[in-house]
């Protein structure tokens, strides 16, 4: 199989996944050591999340590279299936890193007092900054590249940037207020807070994922808007065909397949059987953007 060169967009969004995960490995270890070494949960737990996910990005990479370069073309839907579950990945990896977090949080919470070092929590705080900047800079390159793209992948990593951008600047408050206060119990609060923000947050954004990416995988009827606008096409050429046999939709990631079964007379010549079933499937393309639309004509008995 050759594959297929691709364009300055595609390369665009390759790039920006692979220079936000490039980021990601450049700090993450260094926000690990300092969780660690600090004695900070919110810094561990960021870098828990962090650290988990640059095997999904990687994963994700890779499959966005394949797609673009046409080497999975053996799906006759499309790939929105599988950019669908490079989603659901992304949001179980989440939902488990926050679990891991909240019950590290629940566990400080119930010991009351925190036992990190000031030292080491003026370097969580000073690596979180860092953190916070690299952050927003992958931030605004995937926004930059995501960009009219209808690609779940970049969707997915777009919501996921959003989250680590986010739970990094509330992440950079409470290690800041950790690292000034002077009482183990404010300093053992402001480290619980952080801890469960960061986890609470990622499970809004995992939540969002799986409630998006389990509809499509689960072959879920279409909106009513989209079978109205189907059906309204129908309609308008209701003199052009003799029964309306069949309709069958489905969507792969953000495309919609639509097969409808018309009957024509038997007698109707092949050329006038296309021009009508052409402009029908003209019109419902037209109504809803970016649908495949498959029109299987039959002769009436």
């Amino acid at each position: 199989m050759v594959a297929r060169a691709i364009g300055p967009q595609e390369r665009q969004r390759e790039r920006s996944i692979l220079f936000g995960l490039t980021l990601d490995l450049m700090i993450g270890v260094p926000v690990l050591l300092a969780g660690i070494v600090g004695g900070s949960l919110t810094s561990l737990a960021e870098a828990v999340r962090g650290l988990l996910m640059i095997a999904i990005e990687a994963y994700s990479l890779v499959v966005l590279r394949r797609i673009h370069r046409g080497q999975l073309v053996d799906f006759e839907f499309g790939v929105g299936k599988l950019e669908q579950m490079c989603n659901l990945i992304i949001a179980a990896a989440m939902v488990g890193g926050a679990l891991w977090i909240a019950q590290g949080a629940v566990a400080l919470m119930i010991e009351g007092q925190s036992h990190a070092s000031p030292f080491g929590l003026a370097m969580a705080a000073c690596i979180g900054a860092v953190n916070s900047f690299l952050n927003f800079v992958a931030w605004a390159r995937v926004h930059e590249a995501a960009k009219g793209s209808r690609s779940v992948i970049m969707q997915a990593q777009l919501r996921a940037r959003v989250a680590k951008l986010v739970s990094s600047l509330f992440v950079q408050v409470a290690l800041t207020i950790s690292a000034v206060a002077s009482d183990p119990v404010i300093v053992a609060c402001s480290d619980v807070t952080g801890a469960l923000f960061v986890s609470g947050f990622i499970l809004v954004i995992a939540a969002r994922m799986f409630r998006a990416g389990m509809a499509d995988m689960l072959d879920r009827a279409v909106d009513e808007a989209a079978q109205f606008l189907i059906l309204r096409a129908l309609i308008h050429h209701f003199d052009s065909y003799g029964s309306l046999d069949q309709i069958r939709t489905r969507r792969s990631g953000e495309r919609l397949f639509v097969e409808i079964t018309l009957g024509f007379e038997p007698d109707l010549p092949i050329a006038e059987v296309d021009r009508r079933t052409s402009a029908i499937r003209q019109m419902i393309m037209q109504e809803i953007a970016g649908t495949d639309v498959s029109i299987v004509a039959r002769a009436l008995a």
